[in-house]
């Protein structure tokens, strides 16, 4: 079961965050705005989160 016994949050897969970073990281460098790999990687998990929400 992907939500914690708890019925906390459900984690997303490394590969979700992975491929939701790898826009972030595109849209980054095509805009020419500030960050790097570590940042695109926590912003990709907390937009998941923010979809998925509370289970």
């Amino acid at each position: 079961m992907p939500a914690e016994a708890g019925g906390g949050l459900a984690e997303p897969s490394d590969e979700a965050i992975r491929f939701r970073a790898y826009f972030i990281s595109e849209r980054r460098r095509r805009f020419a705005l500030p960050g790097d790999a570590d940042s695109d990687w926590l912003e990709a998990k907390r937009q998941l989160l923010s979809e998925t929400g509370p289970r």
